[in-house]
């Protein structure tokens, strides 16, 4: 059972109690400078591997227009050493810094098909760039105007930011005033896990009777749903040292703590779980045996390696896995279980997390569990997705025809 004074939670069975608990940021995008010009967005879900560094490597960009080289120019002129300027650059994910390396080519290209000075402090320029880009998306258009920002902040320094121009606000306000957006039933509803952990119950019920590769899969699966991660970029990402199990007096397995370094949330999110009565269903039981059945296959491997692993049944080619690796198990384990292609696999999340509290968590031990902010609305607004049967607007329906067949009765 898990430890005294931890918050109970398991979407994966009736009993609230059977599995302990322990911020959505908006995007690094909309966080430059100022972060009013446009809705608050979640950090979009990873749409490459993240493991290698290559923010300046687009082979389009010459020297004398990369991103990347322009701010390391400007940091040399500000007296900063080669050493300090790439120490710096780590200041964004990989990811971001190469959302603003498409971003700031587009505006290079723009600039140049229009008889413009890309690298002038022109607010002008940037709302016709804008304007010249109206169709894509408010997040994406957030994307571009933080692209030009992230340059002109270095050699313009005693300049306004750019999103502090009321022309820029008045232009991102304008454009969700225009923007009208149906919710689709996936946006609005999620799928219900008790889909996915049938089929982990029917198909792979007792662990040891488990190939190896099946193993894995049941164990992405558990965890994925218990810990409310990232498929990708957190579960994907996550070591086998950062998994640590924990043990009572008698040396029995009652927990495991899970860290993942790489959160877009905070610098290191933790996750606790205990173990549930159901042990072949446990996330923490079968996790450990998991590792213990990979021992071998690990030994060779550097102490950075992932807890998932490539190639699992080749022996020597044995290796850490890929983040996008992952998630492509993961879509297609939903796709096997019969949970439409419509959800894609960032929709674990909503579904587990509003599967919890369809059975009595509090949203704030849920929040706290998946590292929400508890002084936001992120998950409200974007991960608690009730299904017609459970939501609010459901129950209120209910009691106005009650009331209303009430009135009919008395009038007649």
């Amino acid at each position: 059972m898990a430890e005294t004074g931890s918050i109970l939670l398991s979407p994966l069975e009736d009993d609230p109690k059977s599995t302990s608990i322990n911020q959505d940021l908006k995007t690094e995008e909309s966080n430059l400078d100022n972060t009013g010009v446009a809705d608050p967005a979640l950090v979009p879900h990873d749409s490459e591997d993240d493991t290698t560094r290559c923010s300046s490597t687009l082979p389009t960009q010459v020297p004398e227009i990369n991103r990347l080289a322009i701010i390391r120019g400007a940091r040399n002129k500000q007296g900063l050493n080669t050493e300090e300027a790439n120490y710096l650059e780590r200041s964004i994910r990989d990811s971001t810094a190469r959302a603003y390396d498409n971003g700031w080519l587009k505006w290079v290209t723009w600039c140049k098909e229009n008889q413009a000075n890309y690298d002038a402090y022109d607010v002008d320029n940037v709302l016709k760039f804008l304007v010249a880009h109206q169709n894509y998306s408010t997040q994406h258009l957030n994307t571009l105007r933080s692209s030009v920002a992230s340059v002109f902040r270095y050699p313009h320094p005693d300049k306004p930011p750019i999103a502090s121009n009321l022309k820029i606000q008045d232009f991102f306000a304008a454009k969700r005033r225009k923007t009208v957006k149906v919710p689709s039933i996936v946006q609005m509803e999620t799928w219900d896990t008790d889909i996915l952990v049938q089929y982990i119950k029917q198909n792979w019920r007792v662990n040891e009777n488990l190939t190896l590769e099946e193993l894995q899969l049941k164990t992405m699966a558990l965890l994925c749903l218990t810990t409310m991660a990232r498929s990708r970029s957190d579960m994907g990402r996550l070591r086998k040292e950062d998994v640590i199990f924990r043990y009572d007096q008698n040396k029995k397995i009652k927990g495991a703590i899970l860290h993942f370094r790489e959160a877009k949330e905070t610098q290191v999110k933790s996750v606790t779980l205990g173990v549930i009565e159901d042990e072949e269903m446990c996330p923490v039981v079968t996790s450990l045996y998991f590792v213990q059945r990979t021992t071998v296959l690990r030994a060779c491997l550097p102490k950075d390696h992932t807890l998932f692993l490539a190639y699992i049944n080749e022996g020597s080619k044995t290796t850490s896995i890929r983040p996008s690796t992952l998630s492509n198990w993961m879509k297609r384990l939903m796709q096997q279980a019969g949970i439409t292609t419509e959800y894609k696999v960032h929709s674990i999340r909503a579904a587990a997390s509003t599967k919890a509290i369809e059975k009595g968590n509090s949203i704030q031990e849920v929040k706290k569990h998946a590292n929400w902010s508890l002084n936001t609305n992120t998950f409200e607004t974007f991960y608690y997705k009730p299904s017609s049967a459970k939501s609010t607007s459901t129950k209120i329906t209910v009691v106005n025809i009650v009331i209303f067949y009430k009135i009919s009765v008395v009038l007649k």
